[in-house]
């Protein structure tokens, strides 16, 4: 019975020193866990800073970009405006000339036309008034 006691009292020794060993290891191992939940919320936050940087100077860079293309569509849409105005006038003086031409050329002809008439007109009054004269 004492030996019963004996082993008995020291399986209870043991099993209270694995116990409290246990619980020793379970609260180094929950500190080491927050440790390195909190080494790892440093790392992510320090990452997400570095994101947002990088992002932030992404987009100053897609600005920048975009207003040296916007200035230089700009500049070329001028251009192409330029060389076709002065296509068009380049294809247009030569009709413009000819028009040109044609009206003076009509203008001219309708003067001596009105003249003419003009002269016609005269000549029939004379003679009306040397016929009404003579007789």
């Amino acid at each position: 019975t004492y030996a019963k006691w004996k082993l008995s009292s020291i399986e209870i020794q043991a099993r209270f020193r694995a116990h409290a060993a246990q619980r020793r290891y379970n609260k180094v191992r929950l500190a080491c866990i927050a440790v390195q939940c909190w080494t790892r919320q440093i790392e992510a936050q320090a990452e997400l800073k570095k994101l947002r940087e990088n992002y932030r100077a992404t987009m100053i860079q897609t600005h920048w970009r975009m207003a040296v293309a916007m200035v230089s569509l700009r500049r070329s849409r001028e251009a192409s405006i330029k060389i076709q105005a002065q296509m068009r006038g380049a294809i247009q003086r030569p009709v413009y000339r000819k028009d040109l031409a044609e009206a003076i050329e009509d203008a001219k002809l309708e003067n001596q036309l009105k003249s003419l008439q003009r002269k016609l007109e005269e000549a029939e009054a004379k003679r009306i008034d040397a016929e009404k004269k003579a007789a």
